[in-house]
């Protein structure tokens, strides 16, 4: 039996903080041989501290151990989990390397890292460094736990970005220029925004507000005047509003209208390519007021590279819940799918969400006939149930709703002609509908850039009148309505057109942003920290010129400046201008 180093698991609450909570020991002699092919050796000296992340095989071990719930990572790098490890340099440590190869992620003191680094530049000519700092604090161990707080520290990356680690040639070049080229953003330590009012989907009004903001996180919201010292940023011309959650986009779908090319006739590219050009869908989305989306549907794990490289800071944009790859029926003749077992594999993928296409309807189809059996639904959400992952089903006809909402998916995704039994049941089981109005509107529209035939068009616009008349009678009945935009290609950027037929299904203009804060919120497990302005909430904050409350067009066309989770990253105002010492 070879000679391991010492584990120590964490749980943590947000990977990208280094926020460790909890700390337990555990001989790595009892993780599986697999997981470890190659002894890491017994250090000689005194260990350094260096933080690891696996790769998911070994993560799903770990969870299956119960060392670290699975609820605990989904506001970090989901399918993660850190572990603490005294290892040994020189050849040990290459052998680690090597053994993992491009999924691993490391976290060292700066001195360490240096020494990391030569070795890497030894161990593989694949490696890129770059760096980042962090406050790296520990609760105190029983027994062999060492501080490093305040260190610097390098973030050394063996993979551009998760699901890159097989690319080759020019792919991988461009992926890894991206990573290196993103700048986090810089977060000053404390700063305060003058807002001439602050609204919710309340209906709640705090005039001449201010509202504290210490890095990502508000702090306070009162109208007491700034702390002294502190950057102040003056929004008294607007009012501000939550920032916004579009609970149904596809994010990884980049058309570029100069391309020649139309949106559904592109050629293939290369998983990092992809990666790189929809990081413009997603400056698009933050200009919308959008700063959280859930993201349903990807191929080539491109939707799991954007939602860690927007965590860890390396690319602006929305917080993302991803589903990866969605479920689908087989087509004819092909074998029979265990929808247990697919959905089982998205989690273990790194799935934040599980996606059933559980009818047809698409694009310029609006098809309606159900492609899953109730069956089948029910396997895939108890799996992903009992993972602790929630369900999105697809389904653009009757008989699909009401099977899904059966089967217990937490969201249902489109759908008409919604019978009283259905819509009675969504209400008694808090089921959330996404009924996605104005993608259809949009396909109307863009019917030139798809190139669609004229007959595909009153179709379309005879769903959406569908479509808006079982929403209508949903809201009225009591059905959780939340903001889903299905936005595609040039999509991007009216993420929130949704709101406007939500009014005209029945809601006020504050009801209509429940449905893009507060609802999406909690279906997303984030109602202590997102949807709302006030203490203990992530600083993602929108400011908007006019009333919301009063016309929900100021909420589509308004936005004029976007703060997520802290950074300012969208400004069409002269605020920047004004900002000021706190007096």
């Amino acid at each position: 039996m070879p000679e391991y180093c010492e584990v120590r698991t964490f749980a943590v609450e947000r990977i990208q903080d280094v926020s460790l909570l909890e700390e337990r020991f555990t001989p790595i002699e009892e993780l599986p041989d697999t997981a470890f092919p190659h002894s890491l050796g017994v250090h000689s000296g005194p260990p350094e501290h260096v933080e690891l992340a696996f790769e998911p095989a070994v993560a799903d071990y770990v969870r299956a151990r119960e060392w670290h719930p699975s609820q605990q990572l989904r506001d970090g790098v989901s399918g993660s989990v850190v572990m603490s490890l005294d290892v040994c340099l020189d050849r040990a440590l290459q052998s680690w390397i090597l053994s993992f190869g491009p999924f691993a992620r490391v976290i060292a003191p700066a001195e360490l890292a240096r020494q990391i680094a030569e070795q890497f530049a030894e161990a593989t000519a694949r490696v890129r460094v770059v760096t980042r700092t962090h406050a790296l604090t520990r609760t105190n161990a029983a027994t062999k736990s060492r501080k490093h707080e305040g260190d610097n520290v390098f973030f050394f990356v063996l993979s551009c970005f998760r699901g890159l680690g097989r690319l080759r040639g020019p792919g991988w070049v461009l992926a890894c220029l991206l990573w290196l080229s993103l700048t986090p953003h810089a977060l000053a330590a404390t700063k305060a925004i003058r807002a001439g009012k602050v609204v919710d989907a309340a209906g709640k009004v705090v005039t001449n507000a201010v509202i504290v903001v210490d890095n990502d996180r508000i702090t306070s919201v009162g109208t007491a005047p700034p702390p002294a010292g502190v950057d102040v940023i003056d929004l008294r011309r607007y009012t501000v509003i939550p920032g916004m959650i579009d609970v149904h986009t596809h994010m990884t779908y980049f058309w570029d209208p100069a391309s020649g090319t139309r949106p559904l006739g592109q050629p293939r590219r290369p998983a990092g390519v992809t990666t790189v050009l929809a990081a413009e869908n997603a400056r698009r989305t933050l200009e919308t007021g959008v700063t959280t989306v859930r993201d349903l549907g990807a191929s080539g794990e491109v939707d799991y590279a954007m939602r860690d490289l927007i965590n860890m800071g390396k690319m602006v944009g929305p917080r993302m819940f991803v589903a990866g790859q969605g479920i689908s029926a087989p087509r004819a003749g092909a074998p029979a799918l265990d929808f247990r077992e697919q959905a089982e594999s998205r989690v273990a993928a790194g799935s934040d969400w599980v996606k059933i296409y559980g009818s047809r309807g698409s694009y310029q189809s609006v098809d309606t006939t159900q492609t899953v059996s109730f069956e089948d639904m029910k396997a895939a959400v108890d799996a992903a149930h009992a993972k602790q992952r929630p369900v999105a089903i697809h389904s653009y006809g009757p008989s699909g709703v009401k099977d899904a909402v059966r089967a217990g998916a937490d969201s249902i995704e489109h759908g008409i002609d919604l019978d009283d039994e259905t819509i009675a049941d969504m209400v008694r089981r808090g089921t959330v509908w996404v009924p996605t109005i104005d993608h259809n509107r949009y396909y109307v529209e863009a019917k030139g850039e798809f190139g669609f035939a004229a007959d595909t068009i009153p179709p379309l616009q005879a769903y959406i009148e569908k479509n808006l008349e079982s929403t209508r009678r949903a809201f009225k009945a009591g059905v959780k309505l939340a903001m889903g935009s299905d936005a595609v290609y040039s999509m991007f950027g009216q993420n929130t057109r949704e709101l406007g037929w939500f009014v005209k299904a029945g809601m006020t203009p504050a009801q209509a942003l429940a449905t893009a804060t507060t609802i999406p919120a909690a279906l997303l497990g984030h109602d202590r920290d997102l949807g709302a302005i006030a203490p203990g909430y992530f600083a993602d904050i929108v400011a908007v010129d006019g009333d919301p409350l009063a016309d929900v067009n100021v909420l589509i066309t308004g936005v004029r400046w976007v703060m997520k989770g802290g950074a300012v990253v969208v400004d069409h105002t002269r605020a920047s201008e004004g900002k000021q010492a706190g007096r």
